[in-house]
């Protein structure tokens, strides 16, 4: 499904579909009244029907207080008192760590490229727990590459590349 801004494509057929049900009713009674119940019940669901895709989760909070986690698939939630989170994206994703100068053991300096491969395994901490978990993974990344490097000798790191992880 996809999603424009807050509205999912779901939620825009059944606004039109609850648009065009008061267009016919009030088209056929001449009272205006079933256009605007149309049009308020459309709006309503248009806010209230969320989808979130395979790969995806969110996190419903209602008045701020985390309510549960959603995904994948459809949902509805209670607009103005419903917020939903940042998705999370939980498919495998890869971050570049760009030339690290850093020192060996040995006091040697070494500049060092890398890639790392990851995905978030719990969701609900991810969101309720980090602010930027993707910033915090590249600089523990960042931090991991140098650390490692600091411990191993420049001849190890020469001749030990398999099991430097290399």
């Amino acid at each position: 499904m996809r999603r424009f801004g807050q509205y999912s494509t779901v939620g825009f057929a059944v606004f039109a579909l609850f648009l065009l049900a008061g267009a016919i009713v009030t088209a056929l009674t001449k009272h205006t009244a079933f256009i605007v119940a149309g049009i308020l019940i459309g709006l309503y669901f248009l806010y209230a029907i969320k989808v979130v895709n395979q790969w995806e989760r969110v996190a419903v909070l209602r008045f701020g207080r985390y309510k549960g986690l959603r995904g994948p698939g459809i949902f509805l939630i209670i607009p103005i008192i419903d917020t939903l989170s940042r998705y999370v994206d939980q498919r495998t994703r890869l971050a570049t760590v760009n030339a690290e100068s850093t020192l060996t053991r040995d006091t040697v300096p070494v500049d060092v490229d890398a890639i790392v491969f990851w995905l978030v395994w719990n969701a609900e901490k991810s969101i309720l727990e980090v602010e930027d978990f993707v910033q915090a993974i590249t600089l523990s990344a960042h931090t991991a590459l140098r650390e490692s490097i600091g411990r191993h000798h420049l001849a190890q790191m020469i001749t030990d590349r398999e099991s430097l992880g290399v």
